[in-house]
């Protein structure tokens, strides 16, 4: 990632969320913009699930549309998940710093999730 696009709005998200599935050495995406990057990636390698999909799993990325415009605006990491909420950790999430969250499972909120398929 260039050092220019990690101080661009939602540059600190992305780097921690790269930050997070480095260590294990897992092949995931790497985007610089949550709609047209990650939303982008996800979608054209059929690895894209809307709000409402049943099998999130640990480690899927989870795109957010505050705004209801359709755009992702915000990415964290699905920690967790039972049969009515997910949970997540998020990057640049209140006071500039990360945070665990969980929302109600097909909130409106939640724009789809990026599946990353690990074997």
């Amino acid at each position: 990632m260039e050092l220019v696009r990690l101080f661009q709005p939602g540059g600190v998200v992305r780097l921690f969320c790269l930050l997070v599935l480095r260590p294990g050495r897992l092949s995931e995406p790497r985007f610089s913009g949550c709609t047209s990057g990650g939303m982008a990636w996800f979608q054209s390698h059929g690895q894209w699930a809307d709000r409402n999909y049943a099998d999130i799993a640990p480690g899927d990325a989870i795109f957010f549309d505050w705004d209801g415009s359709g755009n992702a605006d915000h990415v964290g990491i699905v920690v967790g998940v039972d049969e009515t909420r997910v949970y997540t950790v998020e990057g640049n999430s209140g006071n500039d710093a990360c945070n665990y969250k969980s929302y109600p499972r097909g909130s409106s909120v939640i724009r789809g999730y990026g599946l990353m398929l690990w074997p």
